[in-house]
C-alpha cells in the first residue's frame, strides 16, 4: 500500500482512459465519471485485500 499517490510510469493514463472508456455514454459529467470510477476500484481494491487478510488469518491457525 501507497503512503501517498502511486507512482506515475508507462502507460498509467492509457489504463485510465481504457477504465473510463467503462463509463461513456451513461450521461455522467467527467468528474462524475471520475467518482463512480474511484468508487468502483475503491471497491473492489477493499474487497481484494480482505479476501487476502482472511486467506492470511486462515494460515496462521
Amino acid at each position: 500500500m501507497y503512503p501517498g499517490r502511486p507512482p506515475l510510469g508507462p502507460g498509467v493514463i492509457a489504463k485510465y482512459e481504457h477504465e473510463l472508456a467503462a463509463l461513456e455514454g451513461v450521461g455522467l459529467s467527467d468528474v462524475e465519471m471520475d467518482s463512480v470510477l474511484t468508487l468502483v476500484l475503491e471497491y473492489v481494491r477493499g474487497a481484494a485485500m480482505s479476501l487476502v487478510e482472511t486467506a492470511r488469518a486462515g494460515a496462521y491457525r
